[in-house]
């Protein structure tokens, strides 16, 4: 991947879901058993699905792919997930480098609490702003080069970097270093400026 990169080549990572197959097969069943043909395309008869979406408010989601441990199930009642933006920032809050840091934490102290909302976009507008979705908190990958391209001016590509350099893969490479220092002596630079 890195011998790759360095050459210029582009990588792309291209997942396959076995869980497909077990989708068409529960169709399968459903149409020999209950005669009901059922179209997995129609994505808006389940998000609209009132039964649904109290199964995963309440955590019952066990023989769900990927919202069935233990830790995820917690989550989504913490979270009262029902909707599907609510979903994808829970799946990217349990991963390690979120929770370990507590922006997974704050995310549900912010969910949970108007008033922690309201006084985080009074203390810094501008990232709440940015990131009004997730209530100012960097919870997907791509809040870091959001954050990185506003705050210190690095390109898309200088961002990436610095996003790509937070992950143990990427720490040791010298780029990470050169953008981490770009970082710093952008953000410093502009505060300065703004004073």
């Amino acid at each position: 991947m890195l011998e790759a990169e360095d050459i210029g080549l582009y990588k792309f990572d291209i997942l396959s879901q076995r869980g497909l197959a077990k989708i068409k097969d529960a169709i399968q069943i459903v149409k020999e058993n209950r005669g009901v043909q059922l179209d997995m395309h129609k994505v808006t008869d389940f998000k609209d699905d009132e039964r649904i979406k109290e199964l995963l408010r309440e955590g019952k989601t066990i023989g769900c792919f990927y919202v069935e441990s233990p830790a995820m199930r917690m989550l989504l009642t913490k979270l009262r997930a029902d909707d599907y933006l609510r979903l994808v920032a829970a799946s990217s809050i349990i991963r390690p480098g979120v929770s370990k840091s507590g922006m997974m934490r704050e995310y549900i102290i912010r969910f949970r609490n108007e008033h922690l909302r309201k006084k985080a976009r009074e203390t810094l507008p501008v990232l709440y702003d940015l990131l009004e979705e997730t209530y100012g908190v960097m919870v997907y990958q791509e809040d870091v080069i959001k954050v990185a391209h506003l705050f210190a001016d690095l390109t898309l590509t200088d961002a990436d970097y610095l996003r790509r350099g937070m992950s143990w893969k990427f720490k040791q490479r010298n780029e990470f270093h050169v953008v981490k220092e770009k970082f710093f002596n952008n953000c410093a630079r502009k505060a300065t400026t703004k004073n």
